[in-house]
């Protein structure tokens, strides 16, 4: 059941990217998930751009944190964890681009970059 509703996840992202001409790409570095965020096609300048950004960050947030069902209140507790750990990672990077002093992509990870 896990492997299907990370399968679904990431199948929805793909074609949201597929529609918008940008993506979240699944990669694997060092044996734990990476995701990679693009928003080349994005004006971080204005509010519609960033809230963009942060739209796909979080998407990319419940792709490499997604435990599928997380009934059990010990997964849920990991999963937000794994949340607070992905979130940690990509904020410094977001607020970079914003900044202008950063280009390319946001790499959404548990594991540091």
């Amino acid at each position: 059941m896990r492997v299907r509703n990370a399968f679904l996840a990431l199948a929805a992202i793909v074609a949201a990217s597929a529609t918008t001409g940008v993506g979240v790409s699944p990669a694997f570095a060092r044996g734990a998930e990476v995701v990679t965020v693009g928003y080349g096609d994005l004006n971080l300048a204005s509010a519609a751009g960033r809230r963009a950004l942060d739209n796909r960050i979080e998407a990319a947030v419940d792709l490499v944190c997604s435990d599928g069902d997380s009934a059990e209140l010990r997964a849920y507790a990991l999963q937000r964890a794994c949340r607070v750990e992905a979130t940690a990672t990509a904020v410094p990077q977001r607020d970079a681009a914003i900044g202008g002093q950063r280009r390319g992509s946001v790499r959404v990870s548990v594991a540091a970059n």
